[in-house]
């Protein structure tokens, strides 16, 4: 038994192989082993189990192992192609017919099979497999082979570099080809294994052939020359290279009478070392020292070795006799074509004294020797003449070969002399690929692939035809010419309207037509088409709403997929009435419509009526259905826990309309307590112009508690007098239990002007033991007053508050019968203990309406049922005085501000434009706008935006006489939250100032902004695009194999250069490429450019793709080249920085022989108390003494908390490169001693030098941790859940994931979780944590799991509150005792996932092994 576990080349196996005696057993150890393998004996070959699989047996290309013996056993392997463009397609495994071999616990992906044994049908005559036997390297090589076939042929080559010649065989019939390999092409220790692929007129047949590649010493050992043959009669044979064992050529000795025409090829190389190859399918056996030569198998033949057939015996002669005659060589004829029949000569020369006299003869009928008798005196030379027989003619447009051709035979010697020509008879000669349209598996004609035709005219005249189809195909030409020796392209296409297509495989004959002046070339096609359908996949099957507490709130994303090839039509049956699917943008969903490889994204929500569902209606297998087309059904099953809040308030939220004349605004509100025991809270308001009495409550079980919210006058006025609109706070008063809030109250205020009717006080809320009723109207006033209206553009507005205090829902109508009064909505359906606006305001129909006081008893009129509540609604219309009726300070905008005119106008509008935004600055974008007072008299004035998203200030103010004021108009926080649109506002400010109006109109573009790619991504950062230059970046990808691939480059984007497109990468190495932005920047607008895979790397099977990002700015982007030292702080939180060096410290390269000593160069951060480029980042400076530039890298590894830049440099002859070393966010979070010896390696000209590192971190409360921006939105305290959350405030942690963003790219991912070197199972490795945040104002619930056996994590599952966070805990597990000791690091990129639904983030981890005993 044979054990090669531990050898040291993944190449051992094949010798292993080829020495193996047969019945042998081989162990194969662990790692990848590269074949082909060929076993032509019965073996044995076992793999051996390890950590990381069964070894992998690959090759670049299929088969990885050709078996050509019975009781072959294979055991635990994996086979893989490597090159991937051949993956699937070419067989891992082949087998000569009879030689299947057994096989336990392989693993194959793409497919075992059987050479076959059909090349002898169908007017074929082929060998299954050529075996080239033992070649020697280096050295160019030629070897005949005979076919028969039935038509004109193509032949290809898939197998390295062997060259068929001749490419085309023209007609039917039996041929003679060459496989050649030239000079260089063999290289010591490869396998060769590969087809030769003939194509004939839609039939298509492989040739395998394999062989050796043999050192030469190994060669020479097994082959020695040979000087010719010698039969029985004492004859001996003599020829050049390459000779027929045939009846004609040894006729002279009786017993070849039997022998076929071409018995078998001899084989001479430039080493004078002879082969013989059995080149066809005959019934008589050629021997070799006495055993068969097995069909197209060549063997390497030595002095003294015997070849018999059909009686004739050969000897050949290692040892040379000397003769008196020379001949010329082979004959070559050149060109035989109409226009020139040349003739050819044979010279011999007698280097004798004596005459020589013989014959010369023929023996293939398209030559002709006019004189066979030759006489030759001694001591000259003679030239034979010799003719092509009119039979040359007849022969196929090709070149031709006649070994032994012409045989000069003397008395006891023979010399058998090659003949060669190139039939080129005058006309075209067209060679058509491919052989047959193959359009594979197609369900839909559209789509299927459109397949190019070459048609290569080999000719001496031009080839002209038609091209014609069968129904159903289409040709991009009618009509199509090819000059001489050129070559014509067309393309050919299926119709949509295909007729009569079958399900299964399709073919035809005549597919396309070539038709010359009658002469007709038919292209055959085919495919395999099935019936187009639709394939509906969902991303969910169930619809689990789990524990519910507010049904509005309940809500399930529902993705339908169609991959098909179909569009798919469905309709949605509801099998629950308290269910409802809706699309994304909140629309009931009767009808599904999905075009193929599309996707709809739908939600499924609850019903009011689900709040009311009893327990066993809460769990149904089947809640909805979506059936349709092609008979396709999709059930969804649901379920729900209805919790009833135990806690509720009533009414759900208040409306306050405040006018300034009154001291006192409330309403009563009530907390009702539907548990079971005693409740005990508090009642905060959390707006400063709001009271709530009591602030604290104690409710018995079944029990209510009555409060009261009343409105702060002052603060309210001060706050929202002026707006003139509503104000919504959604949490204005919390309900608290222990903490927590639990409950909230929106409270909505409208502070208006002083209003001439006093407004009635709000109705108390019915007594506890009051019974429920079906619905109540608690408004806010009894009269709706419009106050006084001015200007007809901007007509006042009121909101009425209408509440259902009852436990039902019910419907609202809403009416007026003034014609000059508007008001919206018309209807309104109220929830269970809920309330709504109506909006009541003025109708274009008002605009006649002279100055009056208007009070119209019935104005309102809010019908429910059962109850119907009547409005009186108060007006008083007061039009402005024109300009010339009275006298007004004259104000206007100052010359460098705007354009305010000095005298009034009817209308004075002016525009300010805001500009496009895709992304918003830190700093929202304002205007300013100076008034000027022209009169000498101070005037008053107000500015008010009705816009929510424009604000100005200030608000009011007063220009003094003769003097000046300064307005700022600008984008208010809440424009960050406006969707993208053109937001062009009229009257969007009013000015008001002593009387006269002015407007100011605004226009705004906010634009979608681009998407950020998910993966790989170069970021160029900002951008000027007038630039220069532009900065490099670079790129990577690994080439996994242990062979040479190359690596392919390219940009999708015009406007990126990468450098370089191709070059060969090393096996096992990583591969580099620069990109670089070009002048096409000019051509893309300004702004953020996002190009998904816009760089594209391949490396064999391999593609890596990479998004590209950049911000175009036209402005100079400054780029400092030395540190920036930080703003100074307010004298109040100055605080002493720790001195900058003057210089970087110096480090000299190239002073001859080695650098300095590691020890003279150390880099000592201190004391790192600060978090600023002062105290975590210090240079170095490399200077280049030498007269040559130097190229170099420096480079960090295993250290998270350190970093420098640039990585690699080239420093011109006297000049030098300043290296920054600086502190990571990872080091922030750590609080101890950090030092490395050989923290930096500078690698530079062969040579290395380390730099020492230290540093006293302490831990930095850091108030913008790493990935996540400050969170400023005040969120409600939730309660925590079973993962370690924590509160907003409690920030000690180091955040290093945003649970609301994607993964920035920026983050220590890399090094988080590098478990370092474990050298003993007893050492203790500290585990790792991560701490995620959540910026959003929404609850993040997720799954963590470790895809590693190695590792553990906690929690699993966890629940994030808007501003919290949750720690996670990493640890290494039982699992890692099993991984086998290595020096380089077990590495999993995907090793800890961390799923929210939305987002999902992949952590890397590693860890080495190096367990010794």
């Amino acid at each position: 038994m044979k054990s090669i576990e531990n050898e040291p080349s993944e190449y051992q196996l094949r010798r292993a192989v080829l020495q193996a005696s047969a019945g042998a057993t081989i162990r194969v150890g662990p790692g990848e082993h590269v074949g082909p393998f060929i076993i032509d004996r019965s073996l044995r070959l076992v793999g051996l189990d390890s950590p990381q699989g069964p070894p992998l047996l690959l090759a670049v290309r299929g088969p990885i192992i050709i078996v050509r013996s019975p009781k072959v056993t294979l055991e635990n392997f994996e086979l893989l192609v490597g090159d991937g463009e051949y993956r699937g397609i070419d067989a891992e495994l082949v087998y000569a017919p009879n030689c299947m071999p057994d096989t336990k616990n392989v693993r194959i992906k793409g497919r075992m099979e059987d050479m076959g044994n059909t090349n002898k049908t169908g007017g074929w005559n082929l060998p299954v497999i050529v075996d080239l036997g033992d070649l020697v390297e280096t050295n160019a090589f030629s070897m005949p082979m005979v076919i028969r076939i039935p038509g004109p042929t193509t032949l290809r080559s898939q197998l390295g570099s062997m060259v068929i010649e001749p490419a085309r065989l023209p007609a039917a019939g039996d041929y003679v080809i060459r496989l050649r390999f030239e000079q260089g092409s063999l290289i010591r220790g490869i396998m060769l294994a590969g087809q030769i692929v003939l194509d004939s007129q839609g039939d298509s047949k492989t040739v395998w052939v394999i062989g050796r590649v043999l050192p030469t010493s190994e060669y020479n050992a097994k082959a020695q020359p040979v000087v010719c043959l010698s039969s029985q009669s004492g004859r001996r044979y003599y020829f050049s290279e390459t000779m027929v064992l045939g009846k004609a050529q040894f006729q002279n000795e009786g017993a070849a009478a039997q022998l076929v025409p071409e018995q078998a090829h001899f084989v001479r190389d430039k080493a004078n070392v002879w082969s013989i190859v059995q080149t066809f399918s005959h019934s008589i056996a050629t021997k070799v020292n006495g055993q068969p030569l097995p069909l197209a198998h060549r063997a390497l033949l030595k002095g003294g070795d015997t070849i018999e057939a059909a009686g004739l015996r050969l000897l050949l002669e290692p040892k040379e006799k000397k003769s008196s005659l020379e001949l010329s060589g082979d004959v070559n004829f050149g060109k035989f074509s109409a226009a020139r029949n040349a003739g050819g000569k044979l010279r011999i020369k007698n280097t004798g004294r004596a005459s020589w006299d013989g014959h010369l003869r023929s023996t293939v009928n398209w030559l002709q020797v006019p004189n066979e008798k030759v006489s030759c005196p001694g001591g000259q030379q003679i030239d034979i003449p010799l003719q092509l027989t009119t039979e040359a003619g007849k022969l196929p447009v090709t070149n031709h070969i006649g070994y032994g051709a012409l045989i000069l035979e003397g008395s006891q010697e023979s010399w058998l002399v090659n003949a060669s020509l190139e039939v080129d008879i005058a006309g075209p000669s067209v060679e058509i690929q491919p052989g047959v349209l193959d359009f594979g598996k197609i369900s839909d004609p559209a789509r299927a692939a459109e397949l190019q035709v070459t048609v290569k005219n080999s000719g001496s005249l031009d080839w002209e035809g038609t091209i014609t189809t069968m129904n159903g195909l289409e040709a991009s030409l009618a009509f199509l010419k090819v000059t001489a020796g050129a070559e014509g392209y067309f393309t050919v296409k299926m119709r949509p309207d295909f007729p009569g297509l079958l399900e299964g495989p399709n073919s035809a004959s005549n597919a396309v037509v070539l038709d010359a002046q009658g002469v007709k070339d038919a292209i055959p096609c085919r495919f395999e088409y099935s019936r187009p359908k639709a394939s509906l996949e969902v991303t969910r099957k169930a619809l689990d709403f789990g524990t519910v507490t507010n049904w509005r709130l309940a809500k399930i994303d529902l993705v339908l997929k169609n991959s098909g090839e179909r569009d798919w039509r469905g309709r949605v049956i509801y099998e629950e009435d308290w269910l409802e699917l809706v699309t994304t943008g909140g629309q009931p969903v009767s009808e599904i419509k999905i075009a193929a490889h599309d996707e709809v994204s739908l939600v499924a929500h609850l019903k009011e009526n689900s709040w009311t569902l009893p327990a066993d209606r809460q769990k149904t297998p089947k809640a909805l259905r979506i059936v349709g087309e092609e008979k396709i059904e999709l059930t969804f099953p649901a379920s729900l826990n209805i919790q009833l809040p135990k806690i509720e308030i009533g009414p759900s939220s208040l409306a306050f309309e405040v006018t300034r004349d009154r001291t006192t605004w409330e309403q009563p509100f009530r907390v009702l307590n539907h548990g079971t025991t005693e409740w005990q809270g508090k009642l905060k308001p959390d707006v400063p112009w709001l009271v709530v009495t009591p602030d604290e409550v104690k409710i018995p079980a079944g029990g209510v508690a009555r409060a009261i919210a009343s409105v702060a006058l002052k603060e309210a006025v001060d706050r929202f007098y002026g707006r003139n609109r509503k104000i919504l706070v959604e949490d204005a008063i919390k309900l608290m239990e222990a903490g927590n809030t639990i409950a909230q109250v929106p409270v909505s205020i409208l502070v208006k002007e002083k209003v001439d009717a006093e407004a009635l006080p709000a109705r108390p809320l019915p007594e506890a033991d009051e019974g429920p009723k079906r619905s109540t109207i608690i408004p806010p006033k009894p009269i709706v007053n419009l106050g006084k209206v001015t200007n007809w553009a901007n007509p006042p507005m009121h909101n009425v508050t209408v509440t259902n205090d009852s436990p039902w829902p019910v419907k609202c109508t809403i009416s007026s019968p003034l014609s000059w009064l508007a008001f919206d909505p018309k209807e309104i359906e109220l929830g269970a203990n809920s309330n709504a606006f109506v909006t009541v305001t003025l109708s274009p129909k008002a605009d006649p309406l002279p100055n009056d006081i208007y009070d119209e008893p019935v104005g309102l009129v809010v019908q429910l049922p059962g109850k119907r509540t009547v409005y009186a609604v108060q007006l008083k219309v007061e039009l402005p005085l024109s300009a010339d009726q009275a006298e007004k300070p004259a104000v206007k905008p100052a010359p460098a501000g705007g354009t305010l005119p000095e005298k009034p106008v009817s209308k004075v509008v002016h525009n300010i434009d805001f500009g496009v935004f895709s992304t918003w600055p830190a700093q929202l974008p304002g205007k300013e706008i100076t008034l000027e007072n022209s009169s000498g008299l101070p005037v008053l004035g107000t500015a008010t935006s009705r816009l929510p998203w424009l604000e100005v200030k200030p608000d009011r103010f007063t220009i003094p006489g003769k003097g000046q004021v300064r307005i700022s108009i600008g984008l208010a926080d809440v424009a960050r939250a406006l969707p993208a649109d053109d937001y062009q506002a009229e009257d969007a400010i009013i000015f008001d100032i002593g009387g006269r109006k002015s407007w100011i109109n605004a226009r705004l573009k906010v634009e979608k902004p681009p998407e950020l790619p998910v993966g790989p991504t170069i970021d160029f950062g900002r951008v000027w695009q007038a630039a220069d230059k532009f900065s490099r970046q670079e790129v990577s990808i690994t080439n996994p194999r242990v062979w040479a691939q190359e690596v392919m480059a390219r940009a999708t984007q015009d406007w990126l250069t990468i450098e370089p497109a191709t070059y060969t990468c090393p096996g096992k190495t990583v591969g580099k490429v620069s990109v670089t932005l070009n002048k096409g920047i000019t051509t893309l607008p300004l702004g953020i450019q996002v190009a998904q895979k816009a760089v594209i790397l391949t490396c064999g099977d391999l593609t890596q793709e990479y998004h590209v990002t950049l911000e175009l700015v036209d402005q100079p982007v400054e780029q400092p080249a030395a540190p920036v030292t930080p703003p100074p702080l307010p004298a109040e939180e100055a605080k002493p920085a720790k001195p900058a060096e003057e210089e970087p410290k110096p480090i000299r390269l190239g002073l001859g022989g080695q650098p300095e000593s590691k020890s003279s160069y150390s880099i000592d951060f201190g004391e790192v108390g600060e978090w600023d480029l002062g105290h975590t980042s210090q240079y170095f400076r490399l200077t280049n003494s030498t007269s040559k530039p130097l190229d170099g890298k420096a480079t960090v590894e295993n250290l998270p908390w350190l970093q420098v830049e640039p990585e690699q440099f080239r420093i011109n002859p006297g000049g030098y490169q300043d290296i920054k070393v600086q502190l990571t966010e990872v080091a922030k979070s750590l609080s101890r001693k950090l030092n490395a010896d050989n923290a930096i390696k500078i690698e530079y000209n062969g040579q290395q030098l380390f730099i020492q590192v230290s540093a006293q971190t302490k831990r930095i409360r850091s108030s913008v941790p790493i990935g996540v921006p400050p969170v400023s939105i005040p969120v409600p305290q939730e309660r925590k859940t079973s993962a370690q959350v924590s509160s907003q405030k409690a920030t000690e942690k180091l955040v290093m994931l945003d649970l609301s963003k994607d993964l920035d790219p920026a983050s220590p991912w890399m090094d988080l979780l590098n478990f370092g070197t474990i050298k003993s199972w007893s050492d203790e490795v500290a585990g790792r944590e991560i701490v995620m945040g959540n910026s959003s104002a929404r609850t993040i619930k997720g799954a963590v799991s470790a895809e590693v056996t190695w590792l553990e994590v906690s929690p699993t599952q966890f629940e994030c509150p808007p501003g919290g966070e949750v720690t996670l805990k990493i640890n290494l597990g039982p699992g890692v005792r099993i991984l086998a000791p290595r020096p380089r690091p077990y590495r999993a990129d995907d090793a800890i996932c961390i799923n929210t639904g939305e987002r999902k983030y992949c952590l890397l981890a590693s860890v080495i092994i190096q367990i010794t005993g």
